[in-house]
């Protein structure tokens, strides 16, 4: 059995984007695919 991802428009990724449980989020569309991006942090050096 062969299951297809469905592909992603430009429209579709800015109607999932702008949901209220999405603002929050960091999506991207990549490939048609919508991504959500992970924040990342970097520790600073004490000294």
């Amino acid at each position: 059995m062969v299951v297809e991802k469905k592909r992603y428009t430009l429209e579709d990724y800015r109607a999932v984007a702008e949901r209220p449980e999405n603002r929050e989020k960091i999506l991207e569309l990549i490939e048609g695919e919508i991504v959500e991006k992970v924040p990342s942090f970097t520790r600073s050096r004490c000294r």
